[in-house]
């Protein structure tokens, strides 16, 4: 078990958290080289907001505070994975807008600099910190669709597979949905009846999730499947709902209903097909 809990260590938010962190100090790094006379000097991309003079007093470039921005965006992904109050969408929005941005700002930042070198005849390179930074940028902005196109959660191992009634990842047999309690709701994988702890990272199910299914009635709906009476059972923690026309979240857990664009079938939040007609929500 305590393998379990050392991988679940390892998800998008906390990879994108390491890596904002990792923009972060290489703010003050020598992200590229100018030399001139054999003499190379680093130039960070504070050395751009302070600008450069040369021993005489003269400006050879010219201060450019704006530049700051991408020692703040980083930062703000930072704080941005850490709350505990918006919604996943809108924290992966904020990912993708700060990230994009940064990179733009470094884009920049080597033209700026490149630039200034051409004028003043001097050689110029960028070093590795300046390819581990925009690596770094690179996949922040690749987790962040991810996780807007429902491919993956941030509280996911990166290397989760979904699947709807298939199993938790590639290769794994397919689960009938009448055995499924529900999802895990730490990584949110199906959870199957007869499991104390989550099979993909460990957690221990809630006593919640396995009553409710112990408990339901036999004749019932299985989760997430319509009734006369249109009601469907929470397919997290198990809870029937009724009048799920005008319903948006279950009343107990929170979780997000998606009515499905075609056939107007209850689907729930992480779903990526309609369980009724197959069509992509």
């Amino acid at each position: 078990m305590q393998e379990n809990s050392n991988s679940s260590l390892v998800t998008v938010n906390n990879i994108v958290r390491l890596l904002a962190t990792v923009c972060i100090v290489l703010v003050f790094c020598p992200t590229c080289m100018v030399s001139c006379a054999g003499k190379e000097t680093g130039v960070s991309l504070m050395t751009l907001v302070e600008g450069i003079t040369t021993d005489f007093g003269g400006n050879v470039l010219d201060p450019h505070p704006i530049a700051l921005v991408c020692l703040l965006l980083p930062i703000a992904i930072l704080a941005c994975s850490m709350s505990k109050t918006m919604t996943e969408d809108n924290i992966a929005t904020v990912f993708l807008l700060c990230s994009s941005v940064d990179l733009i700002g470094w884009i920049a930042f080597k033209y700026i600099i490149e630039n200034a070198a051409k004028k003043y005849y001097f050689d110029f390179k960028m070093t590795e910190w300046y390819v581990i930074n925009i690596i770094s940028i690179s996949v922040i902005i690749l987790f962040s669709i991810l996780v807007l196109v429902k491919k993956v959660h941030l509280d996911e191992n990166p290397t989760s597979i979904k699947g709807i009634g298939t199993g938790s990842g590639k290769g794994d047999p397919k689960i009938p949905k009448d055995k499924i309690m529900g999802k895990c709701p730490t990584c949110h994988k199906y959870l199957v009846e007869g499991d104390q702890f989550c099979t993909s990272c460990g957690t221990l199910i809630p006593k919640e999730i396995i009553t409710n299914y112990i408990n339901r009635p036999k004749g019932n709906p299985k989760p997430t499947e319509k009734s006369n009476n249109d009601e469907f059972y929470c397919n997290k923690c198990g809870t029937l709902l009724h009048n799920t026309e005008n319903l948006r979240f279950c009343i107990r857990c929170g979780t997000k209903i998606i009515h499905c664009s075609r056939c107007g079938a209850v689907n729930f939040y992480g779903d990526e097909y309609c369980v009724n007609c197959g069509d992509k929500l």
